[in-house]
């Protein structure tokens, strides 16, 4: 698994996990609350520590590092070693009780729910570099955030969700002043793409929303009258210095060489319909111009990157031969069948009918 990375963090937030090069780090004092309610329940400390190259000693350490394969296995051993425990929900709850940032006083300073739940997709790198937010408004008035990996998470999975799912909550309920989620009006809905555990009473006593397992998507769904809920702290003065905030930070923790890899994750989550440069560049918060400065430094465009993910898609599409030709055409936002089928054989030099799959 590899020995501890014990490269100082300095002047990092030591609560926060960061990225550098494409790896994720992630600091000791996020471990330690995870290696405490374990040992709180009895679990054998060398079993928890097997596999991930840490020692007893590096949890006495305060300005290192652990890689993000260290933090998974030691999830996974988590896991194994107490299996029924909602371990994941109590650390969630925790962290938001002990751990204040600029990203939770910009929310806190949001007009309402919406507000909130935009931003914190906007800057979803302060939250986590573990997984991608994306929050969207359906036709029917419901607003959903979903969770993406960015990680291959393996059995670690649940973990992760649960984790963020129990933060968001926990910061929806304080930022509104403690309001009752379970009101019909205000109701809203969490969506877990794993098994149903054995034991679910932790998860209807934690959170006062219906749970779902087994689903295609990890989300939060919320409805249309909690999305307008006001929240209690709203400051308009605080929201715009809080925001200054927000962007200096994430430009700390997305240096210029992860740009690229945020640019290709934003471009596969979305729609390809609803992606545009100037969409693009306000999620991450520079102009147009900057983003594609930091493009061409990698001898790369908006444009090039788009071609790519469609390319993909198409081509893994036609190969499975799961959807009609117009619809596949539709999702990938071409204007008809005849640009995307030209498209296609100008990529592999046949037409998506005459393309034989392997």
């Amino acid at each position: 698994m590899g020995a501890l990375n014990i490269a100082k963090i300095g002047h990092r937030n030591l609560r926060t996990e960061y990225q550098t090069s494409g790896e994720v780090f992630i600091p000791i004092a996020r471990v330690k609350p995870l290696v405490k309610i374990l040992m709180m329940n009895k679990v054998d400390l060398r079993s928890l520590l097997k596999d991930t190259g840490l020692q007893f000693q590096d949890l006495s350490e305060t300005d290192q590092t652990i890689n993000f394969l260290q933090y998974k296995q030691l999830i996974i051993n988590a896991r194994r070693l107490l299996p029924h425990h909602p371990f994941a929900l109590y650390l969630g709850e925790q962290s938001f009780l002990h751990h204040d940032g600029v990203l939770a006083a910009r929310i806190m300073s949001s007009e309402n729910v919406q507000q909130a739940m935009e931003l914190l997709t906007k800057y979803q790198p302060l939250f986590t570099q573990i997984l991608g937010f994306k929050f969207e408004m359906q036709k029917s008035g419901l607003g959903v955030l979903t969770l993406t990996p960015k990680q291959d998470l393996g059995d670690a999975l649940p973990y992760f969700m649960e984790f963020t799912c129990s933060v968001i909550y926990s910061l929806g309920r304080f930022f509104m002043g403690g309001v009752e989620l379970d009101d019909h009006d205000k109701a809203g809905q969490i969506h877990f793409s794993f098994d149903q555990p054995k034991v679910i009473e932790a998860y209807d006593e934690f959170f006062s929303v219906p749970v779902f397992f087994n689903q295609d998507q990890n989300r939060i769904v919320l409805s249309e009258a909690l999305l307008k809920q006001p929240l209690v702290f709203y400051n308009k003065d605080s929201a715009q210095l809080n925001e200054q905030c927000c962007q200096e930070r994430l430009s700390e923790v997305c240096p210029d060489n992860t740009v690229l890899d945020r640019v290709k994750f934003i471009i596969r989550r979305d729609i390809f319909q609803e992606l545009s440069l100037d969409t693009l560049a306000s999620e991450l918060c520079m102009s147009p111009r900057t983003l594609r400065r930091h493009l061409q430094s990698h001898e790369t465009s908006y444009k090039e990157l788009l071609e790519e993910e469609r390319k993909r898609v198409a081509l893994a599409h036609i190969r499975k031969q799961d959807i009609s030709i117009e619809t596949l055409a539709e999702s990938l936002g071409y204007s008809d069948a005849s640009s995307f089928s030209r498209a296609f054989k100008r990529w592999y030099g046949l037409s998506p009918k005459n393309f034989k799959p392997n």
